[in-house]
């Protein structure tokens, strides 16, 4: 069994605080982790595919955070390890989703070839690999609405404030 780490943060900028306002989120950023010891996080922002560190997220002051920690056989592992290193070397053409996180917040799905928001990588990741069975589309999680998904499978296995 190896683990899969998917951590859920609240930044403090613009777009945070209106996804806050509008939605009422509590976490407006969710990122992957594959290594053991947490040194990298992947996930999408405004600069598309982008490496994030628990230094970043500090240095950024984010103070709320959970993180579930997903054992998962090493299949599964090797599929998701796969799959993120495919998005890894096409990383110059995966771009950030301003459209689907819009659609997303009006409850519409809509998705488009290498463009993703941060939840909707996060989710598409977890549900085509086999590590969660999502009752939605990807594209219709914002990271508040994933983490509550995450919540009924993993509940056991998070971690408050962890960065």
């Amino acid at each position: 069994m190896k683990t899969i780490s998917v951590l859920f943060t609240c930044y403090h900028d613009w777009f945070a605080g209106f996804l806050r306002k509008i939605r009422g989120q509590e976490y407006t950023h969710v990122s992957v982790s594959l290594s053991r010891n947490r040194t990298a996080f992947y996930s999408f922002n405004f600069k598309g595919l982008v490496r994030e560190t628990l230094q970043k997220f500090r240095r950024h002051k984010v103070r709320d955070s959970m993180l579930y920690e997903i054992p998962v056989p090493d299949n599964i592992y090797d599929t998701v390890k796969r799959k993120l290193e495919a998005m890894k070397r096409r990383r110059k053409r995966m771009h950030y989703a301003f459209l689907g996180i819009f659609f997303c917040c009006l409850g519409i799905p809509f998705h488009r070839k290498n463009r993703y928001f941060c939840s909707e990588f996060v989710a598409e990741l977890l549900k085509s690999s086999h590590v969660l069975s999502l009752q939605k589309h990807a594209a219709s999680y914002l990271p508040n609405q994933l983490r509550l998904e995450l919540d009924r499978y993993f509940g056991d296995k998070k971690t408050v404030n962890v960065v």
